[in-house]
């Protein structure tokens, strides 16, 4: 979700080609577009134009995302889960 809650701060987006349909992606480090074609403004304003959002996601967010992610089971509740499938499931 980082990469989504940054795009609140975005005012500079770059003309993308995805498989043919004109968008728009936050411009990163710097960068440029050939063809010169931005655009200027707000998440908001992007869309009140009627123009897509491109995000493109990044080794060095699926690596931000695995440091900070936190167990969604509780070692209890895995313990239980694990008892389960000795008991009445199959493993692999």
């Amino acid at each position: 979700m980082t990469p989504v809650r940054s795009l609140d701060k975005v005012m500079l987006w770059v003309e993308v080609n995805d498989k043919g349909v004109k968008k728009y992606a936050p411009v990163r480090n710097g960068q440029q577009d050939p063809n010169g074609k931005y655009f200027k403004g707000d998440m908001q304003e992007l869309k009140n134009h009627g123009h897509l959002i491109f995000l493109e996601t990044t080794y060095a967010d699926f690596m931000t995302a695995l440091k900070s992610s936190k167990p969604s089971v509780s070692n209890a509740d895995l313990g239980k889960y694990i008892e389960f499938t000795k008991n009445f499931g199959m493993e692999g």
